[in-house]
């Protein structure tokens, strides 16, 4: 009778002696990034300025969703150089050339959009996917120009430059093909907008344009 009693008071003690049992920590789930970095650039065909620009992007895709489409942020710089020599000076530029008879103008027009601008882009078969998008922003626009011509008393030339800053916009569409996660090309069309240019008191009309470009970007 006492081992019965001494075995029970044993098998009580034990839970007491072994502790309660340690609490399972389970290790935390990642998240994955839902903004990741990326950045790119372009070059293209201005069709008809029939000159080649320039852009460079820095950008975030986002979480965001909107349709099935993925939304991109990014802020782009492009570049042109615009050159145009013409027989009989045009109205737009009234104060480079006066009283002439018959001149040969000659302009260069650099032009720097600085544009923010909202992506949207979907997959459409395995590694390729279709985008659109617009942007707003400015247009840094610097105008330096030649004329020539000849009177009857002697040769004349004038020379003249100005710039002004402008309102732009764009809208854009087209394909990109991922090679990895990391690097992509791309290739489509944009309609550019820029608003008059203010040029030493006369309007520039600098019109818009479409644009054929061909670019590559880097994902983090």
């Amino acid at each position: 009778m006492k081992t019965k009693l001494l075995l029970t008071s044993v098998a009580l003690a034990l839970p007491v002696f072994a502790g309660t049992p340690a609490a399972q920590v389970s290790a935390p789930v990642q998240q994955p990034n839902l903004w990741s970095w990326f950045v790119g650039g372009s070059v293209g065909y201005l069709v008809d300025a029939e000159e080649v620009m320039y852009n460079a992007h820095v950008g975030v895709d986002t979480p965001w969703n909107v349709g099935g489409w993925n939304v991109a942020i990014f802020a782009e710089v492009g570049y042109a150089e615009i050159d145009d020599s013409y027989q009989d000076y045009p109205d737009r530029l009234p104060a480079l050339v006066s009283a002439t008879t018959s001149p040969v103008v000659h302009t260069e027009t650099d032009i720097v959009p600085i544009t923010l601008n909202v992506k949207l882009e979907r997959p459409i078969a395995d590694k390729l996917n279709a985008y659109f998008g617009a942007g707003l922003g400015i247009g840094l626009v610097d105008v330096s120009g030649s004329s020539s011509y000849t009177t009857t008393v002697s040769d004349v030339s004038n020379n003249y430059s100005d710039d002004d800053t402008v309102f732009t916009a764009q809208v854009f569409a087209g394909l990109s093909y991922n090679f990895c996660p990391a690097f992509e090309v791309y290739g489509g069309a944009r309609w550019i907008y820029f608003d008059d240019a203010k040029i030493d008191g006369s309007n520039l009309d600098m019109g818009d344009d479409v644009l054929f470009e061909l670019g590559a970007r880097f994902n983090f």
